[in-house]
């Protein structure tokens, strides 16, 4: 999106399968679930997964890094988070920075069990150290919600299709070195990802299915007390399935651009990619309007 004209340029192929797999040195049979995130000094960093043998739960997680806005991107990197067989490994949260200009990323785990992790990568793309955000097989894709310097809320998709299915959450206030139990949290989830950020007031946007079945529903949820209690501010979408045709809104990512705007982009019924824009003003008449 060029925030001058406010018109979405021309696509263009940033990652392509057969490139990596040359550049890799390795075979590929398929890519996917890139996030990208800008550090201290401007670059752009791509994180994604690629998958040789099996299913997803056979992914590990690669990087490219571009200085030039995206014009061009630095070879490929894997990141090294198991010294067994490197796999497993997924990403779908945002990545953040810590003060000292190395990232955290937001992982998951799927093979012989499902569940959320926190890699702590250097300014260069080591893996320094990762925890363990909750254990089992059923929480996946969290997204990491930093209070200040010491406290954290996490959500995570609910990998259960059970007719009440909410979110999974948990929490630090030691910057991380420790975490809280994983519990069921009060918001709907029909297993699938969410999208969030604190604003600089310390409330919370979050973007899901905002139901415990299916995802024919997208909306615009806030709270001001870090998750104790949430507002519903807008639908972006609420369909009604038939026998013919299932609603499908899915995979949100939820930004914040440097001109102070909100950017929610979103999987359209498996066939689009939808944004939607709104402002500051729009979003404090909303709340206000609670």
């Amino acid at each position: 999106l060029d925030l001058l004209t406010n018109e979405w340029r021309d696509e263009r192929v940033v990652v392509e399968r057969h490139d990596i797999s040359r550049q890799l040195g390795i075979y590929l049979r398929k890519i996917g679930n890139p996030v990208a995130m800008r550090d201290d000094n401007g670059r752009i960093w791509l994180f994604f997964v690629t998958v040789s043998v099996g299913g997803w739960a056979g992914s590990s997680i690669n990087f490219i890094i571009s200085e030039d806005e995206g014009l061009s991107w630095s070879q490929p990197t894997r990141l090294m988070t198991s010294p067994l067989l490197n796999l497993s490994t997924l990403v779908k949260g945002e990545p953040f920075l810590y003060r000292d200009g190395s990232i955290g990323l937001p992982v998951y785990h799927e093979l012989m069990g499902k569940f959320g992790e926190l890699l702590y990568v250097s300014s260069n793309g080591q893996v320094l150290d990762k925890q363990r955000l909750t254990s089992g097989r059923k929480s996946l894709q969290p997204i990491i919600l930093p209070r200040d310097e010491g406290s954290a809320l996490v959500y995570m998709r609910n990998a259960t299709d059970l007719a009440d299915s909410t979110l999974f959450e948990t929490s630090t206030n030691d910057g991380g070195r420790s975490w809280s139990k994983a519990t069921l949290s009060d918001l709907p989830n029909p297993n699938a990802a969410v999208s969030g950020l604190r604003l600089n007031s310390g409330a919370l946007l979050l973007v899901g299915n905002n139901q415990h079945d299916k995802r024919n529903n997208l909306s615009l949820l806030f709270s001001d007390n870090n998750g104790q209690k949430w507002h519903l501010l807008r639908e972006f979408e609420q369909e009604n399935n038939t026998p013919d045709v299932e609603h499908e809104f899915a995979y949100p990512a939820l930004r914040k651009s440097a001109d102070g705007e909100f950017h929610v982009l979103y999987t359209w019924n498996k066939k689009r990619i939808k944004h939607i824009r709104f402002n500051s003003q729009w979003l404090r008449e909303r709340v206000e309007s609670l």
